[in-house]
C-alpha cells in the first residue's frame, strides 16, 4: 500500500491511475467514496479493503477489530 501522507497531489494521481485501470472491474469511485465516508478513524486503507471485498463478494482478512460486514465473511489475522 502507497501511503500518501503530506503528498495529497500523489494521491489524487494514484486514484485517477487506478479508477482508469479497473473502470471495467468494479465502481472505484464508489468504492473510494464509500471508504473516506466510513474513515472516521483514518484508517482509509481498511475500510476501502472492506468495501472492495463487499463488491466483489469475497471474505476479507484483517486486524482492524472494528471492521465488520453485514454481506461478506470479515476474518482476522
Amino acid at each position: 500500500m502507497v501511503l500518501h501522507e503530506g503528498t495529497p497531489a500523489r494521491a489524487g494521481v494514484d486514484l485517477a491511475d487506478v479508477e482508469r485501470i479497473v473502470r471495467e472491474w468494479f465502481p472505484v469511485r464508489a468504492v473510494a467514496m464509500d471508504a473516506a465516508l466510513l474513515a472516521a478513524d483514518g484508517q482509509v486503507d481498511s475500510w476501502a479493503a472492506l468495501a472492495l471485498a463487499e463488491v466483489l463478494g469475497v471474505p476479507l482478512v484483517t486486524r482492524n477489530d472494528e471492521i465488520r460486514s453485514r454481506t461478506v465473511p470479515v476474518l482476522r489475522s
